[in-house]
């Protein structure tokens, strides 16, 4: 039996429920709760995953424009899925001092004018 490839372990990922950061509108919020607490993206622009995220982390709290990168499937980071935010996966975002890791994403709802959707 062959090990999986990486673009089989990518494409299995996003086989999962999850959340592409660039098929979101402007203005929709994506609420995520990790393992280190809770974080809201406001989507800015979504054809570069750019989003203005919130957090329980005191850094965060007065909200701060980043872009999602990718999150990644295993520690050392050897399996990234571009824009994509799915459970268990760290999701990894960079702002223009640095970059921030996340601890494993456990659940996530996106909210929209009038709509909302539990993704996970």
């Amino acid at each position: 039996m062959h090990p999986k490839t990486i673009p089989q372990i990518v494409a299995e990922l996003r086989a999962q429920p999850g959340i592409d950061i660039t098929r979101l509108a402007k203005g929709t919020k994506v609420i995520v709760e990790t393992t280190q607490g809770v974080f809201e993206f406001s989507v800015t622009n979504p054809r570069h995953g750019l989003v203005r995220v919130f957090g329980t982390d005191a850094r965060l709290r007065a909200g701060i424009s980043g872009q999602v990168l990718e999150s990644f499937y295993d520690i050392e980071g050897r399996v990234a899925v571009p824009n994509w935010i799915t459970k268990s996966l760290r999701i990894q975002i960079t702002f223009k001092n640095g970059v921030y890791p996340c601890t494993p994403a456990l659940s996530a709802r996106v909210e929209g004018a009038g709509w909302h959707y539990e993704v996970f």
